[in-house]
């Protein structure tokens, strides 16, 4: 029987084998939600090797939903990516904290890479240490995209 250490690496290479096998390019997700709240509420920036989409949705039964797409500089998409660990990123848990517990919103991270995908879901503004910067140079791409109207 394997030892937790050793299952641990194990499906840590299995991971990464799995999305660096990929030639799809990566896509970088990055989203917040609060559960009670009016307006647009649901945010989420799919960052590519090409473009930024952005997304805002309404809660209810029939969100309304705004999204728009810009052009995105190879330089910036690189600069994201090499600022984001996959390796960690693939140990975290699915959910981490209490999100959008008490209404105080959650928070998310996505890696997309062909059909492979991995979310972590964590408490508002409580962002992994290992991600900080990357998720602040992600904000910084979202708040250029705010003023976003629908396509």
């Amino acid at each position: 029987m394997l030892k937790i250490k050793e299952t641990a690496m194990l499906l840590l290479l299995f991971a990464t084998a799995v999305f660096s096998g990929c030639k799809a390019p990566v896509i970088i997700g990055h989203g917040t939600s609060f559960g009670h709240c009016v307006g647009y509420c649901n945010k989420e920036l799919m960052i590519s090797n090409h473009d930024l989409t952005y997304v805002q949705r309404k809660n209810g039964n029939n969100p309304e939903e705004k999204k728009c797409t810009q052009p995105l500089s190879r330089d910036i998409y690189n600069k994201v990516l090499s600022q984001f660990d996959i390796n960690s990123f693939l140990l975290l848990d699915s959910v981490i904290g209490c999100p959008d517990c008490a209404d105080g919103g959650a928070e998310w991270l996505t890696v997309k890479s062909g059909n492979k995908v991995k979310k972590v879901t964590f408490e508002y503004n409580k962002v992994p240490e290992k991600f900080k910067s990357a998720v602040a140079e992600i904000r910084k791409l979202e708040a250029g995209m705010e003023a976003c109207k629908s396509e």
